[in-house]
């Protein structure tokens, strides 16, 4: 049921008003004491729209009802709160009073939950867990330099680094499953430690699910969550743009708050990462049970030309999603959105109404479906630029181009490190393996940025044709990057006893990590209009009371005449 409505005389009352305010006016005094009458009855109206505003917008009068969890309750066993989208007592319970909301979730519970919780994990206890996982490589290799406990036997090295003492393979085998255990378990540890991260919205908790009348009281209060949100976090999935309510949440969150305040995750960007690293420790497992072997190079390509194929399938694939998230939104109708419960379809319809009312986005009294209509083109105007700075021009951060470098071959620069230490070698054959190591840690995320920059071309290309094209340029990213390792691997082998090889190995590093930085680095979108342009006129409703203003000594003549 409606909290207000205008009736046909406010609406005429309030068009008199504004044109009485906006145009030229040389009448005589006498139409003076008609135009404020117009005017005072408008600005009536305006406290009523106001009123109701304040109460759509804010927590006025109902404190109690402005709740969040925190980020640990939220991760708590692996997000076992988004097994179900039931509420109960007790977990409107892991909820409390705030006085205001660091970061509001917005998702769509038919996400699985596992995506939900590698996404959080992603965003929150990523950079803790490169810490840990840095921290714990570096007493590694302390460790591997004063002890053989981490070497395995290896007959691929040089005769004079004793082929049966082995080869240090501590941070090949451990960096990765550190990694895993701190970024699943970080949040958990740091609650111990008082630090259950930021506070959160999340319906299920900060909403009453139990009793009906309370549920509907925070609903309506959507918009006022909204307000208090500093940031929206968005778990964007295939079906994010296909339901009524997350469509209204990022669009009505745009509508209050600039877009730099927005952030959109697709749950398949950190799937995809995880697997890529736990390939490559995979791969490093192999390699390591390999090395009692002599000759092992042509199935060590082999699995870098599956893992290769494997990943421009899938960034082939997420720049497909791209183009489709862009028609999507361009083309957006918010009746063809699916509800769960049909029966919140007017409540939401009515929020969308008080929302583009209250930025003036629309007359005062517009009807329902020009609010819809608004709020459609709200949606295609804004939301594409709120999804270009999802996309960038990359599928992954600079920051996880850096960490995939750092597992493919920054780990086994730090065992060899070990290794050569522990040997007794000179520094300057320590130094040569260390400049050799840094380029190639520059150089494994630039292959990968190449791979997804082939991947964003000829979308045209379907079938047969299109895996024929992918898998001639991965060949090709291949036969170069072999070609530029036995160009690095000799410089390597010669730096140890010409200082040219030497100069130019320290050469090549900055050059090597301008390409990198330059290739991994992703573009920054447009930014987007305001919302103001897209307003109805210039009336801003949340100050409707003094909208428009008479001149000063007419409306003087007029209450004196009144």
């Amino acid at each position: 049921m409606p909290l207000w409505s205008l009736t046909e005389s406010d609406s005429e009352a309030w068009t008199a008003a504004d044109v009485a305010a906006t145009e030229e006016d040389n009448s005589s005094p006498a139409n003076v004491p008609e135009r404020v009458g117009s005017f005072l009855q408008a600005s009536s109206i305006g406290l009523r729209l106001r009123s109701t505003l304040e109460d759509f917008l804010t927590f006025k009068d109902c404190q109690e009802l402005l709740r969040a969890t925190t980020l640990a309750t939220v991760m708590h066993q692996g997000c076992h709160l988004f097994s179900t989208p039931a509420g109960s007592r007790d977990t409107h319970s892991l909820s409390r009073v705030v006085d205001g909301i660091d970061v509001f979730l917005s998702h769509n519970w038919s996400t699985p939950r596992h995506a939900k919780f590698l996404t959080l994990v992603y965003e929150y206890n990523f950079g803790g867990a490169i810490w840990v996982m840095l921290l714990a490589c570096m007493a590694i290799t302390i460790a591997s330099s004063c002890s053989d406990a981490l070497a395995v036997p290896d007959k691929t090295i040089e005769p004079e680094l004793s082929r049966e003492s082995g080869h240090a393979c501590g941070c090949k085998l451990l960096s990765v499953p550190i990694f895993f255990v701190a970024l699943f378990l970080g949040r958990d540890v740091a609650k111990c430690f008082g630090k259950p991260g930021p506070t959160l919205f999340l319906d299920k908790c900060c909403i009453n699910q139990v009793d009906r009348t309370a549920q509907q009281h925070g609903i309506r209060k959507l918009g006022a969550f909204l307000s208090k949100s500093q940031k929206m976090f968005v778990l964007y999935s295939d079906t994010y743009l296909q339901k009524l309510w997350t469509i209204y949440e990022i669009a009505s969150f745009l509508a209050i708050h600039d877009l730099r305040h927005l952030k959109i995750v697709p749950v398949s960007q950190p799937q995809t990462l995880f697997v890529l690293i736990a390939f490559w420790e995979l791969y490093h497992v192999l390699i390591v049970a390999l090395r009692i072997f002599e000759d092992f190079d042509y199935f060590a390509y082999a699995l870098c030309i599956i893992g290769g194929f494997g990943i421009i399938l899938t960034v082939r694939a997420w720049e497909r999603d791209k183009a489709e998230i862009q028609k999507r939104v361009r083309n957006f109708v918010v009746q063809d959105a699916t509800c769960a419960n049909e029966a919140d379809r007017p409540l939401v319809y009515f929020n969308i109404q008080c929302l583009m009312q209250g930025k003036g986005l629309v007359a005062p009294g517009c009807s329902m479906d020009e609010a819809l209509e608004t709020f459609n083109n709200l949606v295609r105007t804004t939301l594409p630029y709120a999804f270009l700075s999802m996309e960038g021009s990359r599928m992954f951060k600079f920051r996880d181009y850096l960490l995939f470098g750092f597992v493919a071959d920054g780990v086994e620069g730090l065992d060899w490190f070990a290794t050569l230490y522990l040997r007794g070698q000179p520094f300057r054959i320590i130094l040569a393996e260390s400049l050799y190591r840094v380029i190639w840690l520059a150089v494994w995320p630039s292959l990968m940025a190449v791979l997804e920059l082939v991947c964003s071309y000829k979308m045209f290309l379907r079938g047969w044709r299109e895996k024929v094209w992918l898998g001639l340029w991965l060949l090709l990213v291949f036969a170069v990057s072999a070609m530029f390792n036995e160009i690095t691997n000799f410089m390597r082998v010669e730096a140890r006893e010409s200082d040219l090889s030497l100069a130019l190995l320290f050469c090549l590093i900055p050059v090597v990590w301008a390409v990198c930085v330059g290739l991994c680095s992703s573009w920054r979108a447009p930014a987007a209009p305001p919302v103001d342009d897209l307003r109805h006129s210039s009336t801003d409703l949340l100050s409707i009371a003094s909208i428009k203003h008479l001149k000063e000594d007419d409306e003087d003549e007029g209450l004196a005449s009144i």
